[in-house]
């Protein structure tokens, strides 16, 4: 993809963010996850289309639970109206699904740009039914450096940030 003349700077952008995110939910995690891109999951039909930026399998289940998430990294510039799509495609996506008995929807999770953005999926989730769990956090609280705790994720209707 390095040599495509077809990829825009945005794209490329896009690409190292989700390798940054990669990177620090490996550390994160202390490696408790098997992380796929993508371009990884290209080939299997369960996942929703277009594919998460990332799929986080737990190596080892977790009080007898196995939880695995799908990522969504949103850009700066992305419309709201998209991301709104984006969780009503989820919706139907879970709905769908044919998981065996036992089994949970993959729980969701968003990468916001920005704290202002991250508050008004907050919002929308407020009043949104689903049957699976979706997590929020920006990038600068994933990505920061300084940061040796996991806890960066919030759920809906909680103030306190929790670690997967």
């Amino acid at each position: 993809m390095y040599k495509s003349k077809g990829i825009s700077d945005e794209h490329v952008d896009h690409c190292l963010q989700v390798l940054a995110t990669y990177i620090a939910l490996s550390k994160q995690t202390k490696e408790a996850f098997e992380i796929f891109t993508k371009y990884e999951l290209a080939d299997f039909e369960f996942f929703i289309r277009p594919l998460p930026d990332l799929y986080l399998r737990r190596k080892k289940s977790k009080q007898g639970t196995r939880f695995d998430y799908q990522l969504d990294i949103f850009d700066p510039n992305l419309p709201f109206w998209v991301i709104k799509k984006r969780l009503r495609a989820y919706e139907n996506h879970s709905d769908e699904a044919e998981l065996d008995q036992g089994e949970t929807y993959p729980y969701i999770l968003f990468v916001c740009p920005t704290e202002r953005l991250e508050q008004r999926i907050q919002a929308l989730l407020e009043n949104f039914y689903s049957d699976f769990e979706v997590y929020t956090t920006t990038s600068e609280r994933i990505l920061s450096p300084g940061s040796n705790s996991s806890a960066v994720w919030r759920e809906v209707f909680e103030e306190e940030y929790i670690g997967l």
